[in-house]
């Protein structure tokens, strides 16, 4: 089944099966109406559908344009927990992890999963390889992007172009601006110092079992980081 079919067929289904399952409970009078309102109501706004679309991106040498294989990418799956009307609170749900291939190609698969009493967020991302500044942290582009903005990113028409609005640094401070942008695009600075380094390290994985070969590079890294520690001195 193609990606591109999942919201479209679980809109059909609750479409076609909510009316039903309502009709025959009231039929068989297991439902009141308080309750039937309820049902719809959780039901027909997805609460207990959690659905993200297919990611996809490649990742390049900032400066050489050379592709970077075997970056480690993390997709970290939010969502909104509802607690009482009209306040709710974004937790972390999952996370996902791959590799970049030998074009520096990276895809993520859909995502779709229960989560009661639950709506979808947004999805962030981190691109970590040893050698190179991170994404979000560090890459020359895309530049700083809300969340939302994040994921739209990797998740639009690989290869396009387009314009996203971003957070660009200025004397002083930040402004947003829109600036144009190849879709699924980015670029990674080399970290050359040991401070480079440690700062490209500072990334956080809160399901390491779900990003074995993350965690791995990750403390591999803090390895070299604590054996070279001298470095800060003299670079």
């Amino acid at each position: 089944m193609k990606d591109k079919g999942f919201p479209r067929l679980v809109r059909l289904l609750w479409e076609r099966s909510l009316p039903r399952l309502l009709r025959v409970l009231w039929e068989r009078r297991h439902l009141t109406i308080p309750a039937a309102l309820i049902v719809a109501t959780v039901l027909s706004t997805g609460w207990l559908i959690y659905y993200k679309p297919e990611y996809r991106g490649r990742v390049l040498d900032a400066e050489t344009g050379e592709p970077i294989v075997g970056a480690a990418v993390v997709a970290r799956y939010y969502k909104n927990v509802i607690i009482s009307f009209p306040e709710s609170h974004t937790v972390l749900m999952d996370e996902r992890e791959t590799l970049t291939d030998g074009r520096g190609d990276f895809r993520l698969p859909a995502y779709l999963t229960m989560t009661p009493c639950s709506v979808p967020s947004w999805t962030a991302f981190v691109i970590f390889k040893p050698g190179y500044g991170n994404f979000p942290s560090h890459s020359t582009s895309p530049p700083s992007l809300p969340l939302d903005i994040e994921e739209r990113f990797f998740s639009r028409d690989f290869g396009t172009d387009g314009e996203v609005r971003a957070q660009m640094a200025t004397n002083p401070g930040w402004e947003w601006r829109r600036v144009p942008v190849t879709f699924g695009m980015v670029r990674l600075p080399r970290a050359r110092t040991w401070k480079e380094r440690r700062d490209a390290c500072s990334v956080s994985i809160d399901f390491p079992d779900k990003c074995p070969v993350t965690r791995e590079m990750l403390r591999k890294e803090d390895e070299w980081l604590s054996e070279n520690r001298i470095q800060r001195r003299v670079r």
